[in-house]
């Protein structure tokens, strides 16, 4: 990520930055949108939650190297969607994912937890699934720090500074019209849950719940769990 903030710079300064992660968020919420899509949400449907799932997740716009990421969660947690409903045999574009995944930011970790959610939890080839993780535990190793980025992953999770000083790493509160949209899609989407027509599935609800606790432990989460619950939400709104 400091590579490409370096070029990005020497390019075209800081307005080169700004538009390039402009590009980024675009291309994450069309990620999301082409997913809905598949799940046979209507267009317009579609769009409405994006917007809706913009409006609190914009305060983690931040151009700093965890931005970079986005689109690759978003992808990621695409592919692991399609393998349970179609047995997808493309799950092994997982492992590139990981390998640029490692070397832009320490969230790499998130997508073990995607994929061992859906190694237990899923429907799909657990045999293929089971390889793929190998292969991504291997790859995250090819790095400039090789196996030192799970001490560091493990370092900033567990340094008692971050929760102590840091607001990002602190639980929410409802302060602010970001957080009350965030609070108040939660809410509406336990009513949503109990009405709909449509259910979703084990895995999906492991998802639903598993990046849900992250998100009220810590401010830095929200955004992953907004990536889950927005499609989510569209489906069963349709």
């Amino acid at each position: 990520s400091a590579l490409l903030f370096f070029c990005l710079d020497a390019f075209g300064g800081i307005t080169a930055t700004i538009f390039f992660g402009a590009l980024v968020i675009g291309t994450t919420y069309g990620i999301l949108w082409l997913m809905m899509r598949e799940m046979r949400v209507h267009a317009l449907l579609s769009a409405g939650i994006i917007f809706f799932s913009i409006l609190p997740g914009s305060m983690n716009w931040s151009v700093r190297p965890q931005l970079f990421t986005y689109p690759l969660f978003v992808f990621s947690f695409w592919l692991l969607w399609r393998w349970q409903k179609y047995t997808e045999k493309k799950i092994w574009l997982l492992v590139p994912v990981a390998l640029l995944w490692v070397n832009l930011h320490g969230s790499f970790v998130l997508l073990f937890l995607l994929a061992g959610a859906a190694l237990v939890f899923g429907r799909g080839d657990r045999k293929l699934l089971f390889g793929v993780i190998v292969g991504i535990f291997l790859v995250t190793l090819i790095n400039p720090r090789g196996w030192h980025v799970w001490e560091y992953v493990v370092n900033s999770l567990l340094v008692p500074s971050n929760q102590a000083y840091s607001r990002e790493w602190m639980p929410p509160v409802n302060e602010g019209w970001q957080m009350n949209l965030f609070f108040v899609w939660l809410l509406f989407f336990m009513v949503v849950a109990g009405l709909s027509s449509r259910s979703l599935s084990i895995l999906e609800w492991v998802w639903i719940l598993g990046f849900g606790w992250l998100a009220l432990s810590g401010l830095r989460y929200g955004i992953w769990f907004l990536f889950i619950l927005a499609p989510m939400s569209a489906y069963l709104l349709s």
